[in-house]
């Protein structure tokens, strides 16, 4: 995996851009996990018996935390895709394959952020390679830096353009640019200050962080390809709890230097 080092040091964060502190250095996935590395672990998972194929559901055992009991869960929502642009991983019971929407090529979605995983599928992934799921803090840094910048390439609005310095697959006035998703680092000249791609739009992103002490659900970073230009924000958070998984909800990992 391509990974960016993420210095310690302060950096801004929220609404209000406060200026808070990592005092540790750590590195992040350039890109966010595609099709095809996950396809990759499901079928080394499969082979060790750390998962388990339950019709639609691929589960695996997890070991509880504060807020959720040890046990079974499901870490990835098998199907077809169905009326937009995005892949989505089946199993013909003897391997896994990436299907592609109707009118693509095999292997074109292959280089796609993988879709329908859970918060449990993100972190087992994670673990499998040595990693982990990032905080809301640690995703926010390396989105945004130190700059106070609303996106990770700075304060102008994104534009559905691969070229831009500030392109993005969002939806602007909720129409998607793209209806799905696109391939992880399509937008080359809108990273964010650590080299980091697709930290706005293209698919949400698990973090390891809870919403509140209160509300135990799992918060996402980034926005995705359905959402408008507000949600994009470096700033902005979404929750589901760790067993949802949808077409908007894929991750990227990290790990400490």
């Amino acid at each position: 995996f391509e990974m960016v080092s993420v210095p310690a040091g302060d950096y801004t964060y929220g609404s209000d851009d406060q200026t808070l502190t990592i005092d540790y250095d750590f590195e992040m996935m350039k890109y966010e996990v595609t099709n095809a590395q996950y396809l990759t672990y499901l079928e080394e998972a499969l082979t060790s018996g750390d998962i388990t194929v339950n019709g639609n559901s691929v589960t695996g055992y997890y070991g509880g935390d504060e807020n959720y009991g040890a046990g079974e869960q499901t870490f990835y929502s098998l199907g077809t895709p169905s009326g937009y642009n995005y892949a989505r991983i089946s199993y013909n019971g003897n391997n896994f394959q990436i299907d592609e929407p109707s009118g693509f090529t095999a292997g074109e979605f292959d280089n796609h952020p993988v879709v329908y995983v859970t918060w449990y599928g993100a972190n087992a992934f994670a673990l499998h390679y040595g990693m982990r799921l990032p905080t809301e803090y640690e995703w926010e840094k390396t989105a945004r830096g130190n700059t106070g910048a609303d996106y990770p390439w700075g304060n102008q609005s994104p534009i559905c353009d691969f070229e831009s310095d500030s392109g993005a697959n969002y939806a602007p006035d909720w129409s998607p640019c793209y209806n799905g998703t696109t391939p992880v680092g399509a937008f080359v000249n809108s990273p964010s200050p650590y080299g980091a791609y697709d930290m706005a739009g293209n698919v949400w992103e698990w973090t390891d962080s809870w919403w509140s002490e209160n509300y135990p659900y799992r918060v996402l970073r980034g926005g995705a390809w359905a959402d408008d230009t507000s949600i994009l924000r470096s700033w902005g958070r979404n929750s589901y709890v760790p067993y949802a998984a949808s077409s908007g909800g894929g991750f990227r990992c990290t790990r400490t230097q």
